[in-house]
């Protein structure tokens, strides 16, 4: 067991093969567990690289890199695309989309950011593409997008307070 999926069983979170592996792949990883310890410590393998590991709110386990900011590079559980915003507008997620970012722009539009996708942070959204005078031909309307999350608004309010 590598030390990246040890931690993770220490915290009772789900194994995942994929992100142990990025992990692992630019740090090095210390797993110690014995009757008066348990702790997990990682060093990068470029000493250039700033990271944080952390427990978020939900209980995933995270590390963020820092590129000009603060970019999600690992997650357990790895699944991203249930993360509100991950693609931004006009962009939808595809988990199984796992050789390539699983963020992609609605046909017609492209990333507003081509260099914060290629950091991917995607969360900036699309804009309508530049090629594409009209997104629609002769007979064309809907595009359908399978496997997209939805937002759940069970826990939403509106303010009527608020003006716009």
């Amino acid at each position: 067991m590598t030390p990246a999926s040890s931690i993770v069983s220490v915290l009772g979170l789900i194994s995942n093969a994929e992100a142990d592996n990025r992990a692992t792949s630019i740090f090095n990883g210390t797993y110690v567990n014995n009757r008066d310890q348990v702790y997990a410590f990682y060093t990068p393998i470029n000493s250039s690289i700033l990271s944080t590991f952390f427990v978020d709110e939900l209980g995933s386990l995270k590390c963020l890199t820092w590129v000009g900011k603060w970019v999600e590079f690992y997650s357990v559980p790895g699944d991203q695309c249930a993360t509100y915003g991950r693609c931004g507008a006009y962009g939808y997620c595809d988990s199984n989309n796992r050789q390539d970012f699983e963020c992609t722009c609605l046909p017609g539009y492209e990333p507003r950011s081509a260099e914060e996708w290629h950091l991917r942070d995607a969360s900036g959204g699309c804009i309508k593409g530049r090629k594409a005078l009209s997104m629609c031909g002769n007979g064309e309307g809907f595009v359908k997008v399978v496997n997209a999350y939805i937002p759940d608004t069970s826990k939403a309010r509106l303010l009527k307070s608020l003006s716009v």
